[in-house]
């Protein structure tokens, strides 16, 4: 098609000026706002900690480089390269080591990643809502949120923007198959943008898109109004707790105070019968044990220990000098996957038909692979009935040497002379024993398992906020009694559960359990309770709670126990002094993620750096067409775009020229109106674009607003006119 007679000569060989497309990366930000409130869903099933700003900042960096690349170099496919690129590195140099951000990674940097994915891997696998989220966990969010991200953004680049919303529901998953509710705000934080975005790239009107605008909002709001209705109906969310995948349950054989060991879930772990006594007086079923501890968490020997050849005889030290009654156990797993085997606390032999191996100084019984739905074994064992005056008439010199190792932190001083003044009076290593767990379970405390772990050294920590759950009230019992030359341990496995009426007992994964196991000489390792009863039930028959009168060092316990929750500075001090908790010590942190002043400084140059461009770019191109001509431009292209006759964006105006447009109907005097102002604007724009600086062109004068007009009036009439050809 050749150009009209008029003013205008030939213009030279295109050099389009540049452009901003700022409706496209108002476009990314919404995409931005949309994954960052879809990944605040996953705080139903994680703890609070820095994991939500790494994503945020994450999210905020790669939409940053999508929107500056897109501007500087706009031709398709570069924008979204560009963001994976600087995605996997992002994530390579903050994650490849803990301690330091690498801009240049090496070959140590690749093998620290490894290790963190790992961990990452083995903490979800393992953990149990709320999660503590790690290092290794935080990658795995901050990767998710940029692929995300860029995912949702190329499916507006390619123009099916609804397929990002299925896209945005993938954080959702969690929360929904472990049936953990989601905050309704994350709903309003994730459609909201997205309801937004949906009406811009549909180009629509300005008063279709207050109807869009007007109708999401209704539909938020009556989401938020319906949500709780159907919370409460029967059976509302049970049919993801039956999917098989979500039965399975695992005690972490990486201790550490600041996961969550009880796992709250109602999954079945295993289901047992006991003749000879009952679930009560066997007491909880150990899963294994552990000694060695650095202050912020325990080290736990990874099996295989030594040979799988099952030893003969009874497993453990047999009690003495005690009344024992002879009993029968017999386990079926059923959903617990685990290298141990729940066996019971006091010495037993075992009959299981396949291959396991025990370890004499940890007492337990370990597996080559896991285990299994259906693995079956039967324990035959002699309870023990201790009585306190048995336990009085001991000592506790024979025990082992590394069960009375205290850590070595900036207050162990301190904890060992607060369990001085709270054992103060009691003449018997039992007695101090039995005061320290009187104390723990009536001293004020109050069990949360949101409790954080907010120090290294955890014991000071929990002793000063007096909140936590069964691992803070275990590990404080054991390293104060180390501090009185008591050998204690910590150890892990599951409370009695629910016993039915067919006598068969079921433990679940809420019955999972950690105590404090003391020494006596020719006694053994003996269970005591320090976590509340409401939680645990009655104290051992050998360790009572006290009724009434004075116990055992009780007057000189401290007096100043609120009866309800204290302020986490109050902790007694043997000077009559209240002590806050210190501060995280350099080193190993309480909630380690990535640096997240690193992620601000590198968002603050990345932006810094755009700006530049931007002015380096603008001065360059400050000789653009009138901006009148170019809006005038954009919106005769999405003109056409509604009335199914788009180009692509890249398409210069004399392009447009020689296109078919086949829509248009030769003759029809409202098409020939339309494609003559068409032809009239891409003259004028061309001739604004590349006119030489000398040279005077009446673009100013041309009636852009008229030919604008022409273009949306005759489409809009050509869609609702009937044709025939």
């Amino acid at each position: 098609m050749s150009l009209p007679p008029g003013p205008f000569p030939p213009p030279p060989p295109p050099r389009p000026a540049r452009t901003w497309d700022w409706a496209r990366a108002g476009q990314t930000g919404l995409l931005a706002a949309a994954v960052a409130g879809a990944f605040t869903s996953l705080g139903a099933v994680l703890a609070p900690g820095r994991w939500t700003g790494a994503v945020i900042g994450a999210v905020a960096l790669v939409a940053t480089v999508l929107v500056v690349v897109r501007l500087l170099l706009p031709w398709p496919g570069v924008a979204p390269v560009a963001a994976v690129l600087f995605g996997a590195w992002l994530v390579v140099a903050v994650f490849g080591d803990p301690d330091a951000v690498h801009l240049l990674p090496s070959d140590q940097t690749f093998d620290l990643l490894g290790e963190t994915v790992r961990s990452g891997a083995h903490e979800i696998w393992v953990g149990k809502p709320p999660l503590a989220a790690g290092p290794g966990v935080v990658l795995f969010l901050v990767a998710g949120a940029a692929a995300l991200l860029v995912f949702a953004d190329l499916c507006v680049s390619v123009e099916v923007p609804v397929v990002s919303g299925f896209a945005l529901l993938t954080p959702w998953l969690p929360g929904m198959v472990l049936g953990h509710p989601t905050s309704v705000w994350s709903l309003v934080l994730t459609a909201g943008p997205w309801l937004v975005l949906l009406a811009d790239v549909g180009r629509l009107t300005w008063w279709r898109r207050g109807v869009v605008v007007a109708c999401s909002a209704a539909a938020v709001v009556v989401a938020l109004a319906l949500t709780p209705v159907f919370g409460h109906l029967p059976g509302w969310g049970e049919a993801v707790r039956l999917l098989p995948f979500n039965q399975t349950i695992s005690l972490s054989d990486d201790l550490d105070l600041r996961h969550d060991l009880t796992a709250q879930s109602d999954h079945v772990a295993f289901r047992y019968t006991v003749s000879g006594v009952s679930a009560a007086e066997l007491g909880p079923l150990r899963v294994f044990t552990a000694t060695s501890f650095d202050g912020a968490g325990w080290d736990i020997p990874r099996p295989p220990f030594g040979t799988t050849d099952p030893p003969r005889g009874p497993l453990g030290t047999p009690a003495q000098g005690a009344e024992q009654t002879p009993t029968v156990v017999t386990v079926e797993i059923v959903g617990l996957v685990d290298r141990y085997l729940p066996i019971t606390a006091s010495a037993r032999t075992l009959n299981l038909y396949q291959s396991w191996g025990y370890d004499e100084e940890r007492d337990l019984v370990w597996l080559p692979d896991r285990s299994a739905e259906g693995m079956s074994y039967t324990m035959e064992t002699l309870v023990p009935a201790w009585t306190a005056d048995q336990l009085r008439a001991v000592g506790t010199s024979a025990g082992p040497p590394d069960a009375l190792t205290v850590p070595d932190t900036p207050h162990s001083a301190d904890i060992a002379a607060l369990a001085t003044q709270v054992t103060d009076g009691a003449t018997t290593a039992y007695d101090q024993a039995l005061a320290l767990q009187t104390w723990l379970r009536s001293g004020g405390f109050v069990y949360d398992t949101a409790a954080p772990d907010s120090s290294d050294d955890m014991v000071w920590g929990f002793l000063g906020a007096k909140r936590g759950y069964c691992m803070h009230y275990a590990t404080t019992m054991v390293v104060m009694a180390r501090t009185q030359g008591i050998p204690a341990r910590l150890a892990v496995g599951f409370l009695p559960g629910r016993t039915g009426r067919d006598g068969v007992v079921e433990v679940t994964g809420r019955n999972a359990h950690a105590w404090p196991e003391l020494w006596f000489d020719d006694v053994g390792w003996v269970r005591f309770e320090p976590t509340p009863s409401r939680q645990t039930g009655p104290a051992p028959t050998w360790a009572p709670e006290p009724s009434s009168g004075p116990q055992p060092g009780a007057s000189q316990l401290p007096t100043d126990r609120p009866t309800a929750a204290p302020p986490a500075t109050a902790l007694p001090s043997p000077g009559g002094t209240v002590t806050p908790p210190a501060t995280p010590a350099p080193g190993r942190t309480a909630d380690r993620g990535p640096n997240l002043g690193w992620l601000v400084a590198l968002l603050g140059g990345i932006l810094a750096a755009s700006a530049a461009a931007f002015a380096f770019v603008a001065r360059r191109q400050a000789r653009a067409a009138p901006p009148d001509l170019e809006q005038a431009w954009v919106r005769a292209r999405r003109a056409f775009a509604r009335a199914q006759m788009a180009w692509p964006e890249s398409t210069t105006p004399r392009q447009v020229l020689t296109l078919p447009l086949t829509g248009l109907v030769p003759g029809d005097e409202n098409d020939d109106a339309v494609r003559d102002a068409l032809t009239a604007l891409a003259t004028a724009l061309e001739s604004a674009r590349y006119a030489r600086p000398d040279s005077t062109r009446p673009v100013e004068g041309a009636p852009v607003a008229a030919w604008v007009a022409t273009i949306e009036t005759g489409l809009r009439r050509h869609r609702s006119a009937p044709r025939t050809r």
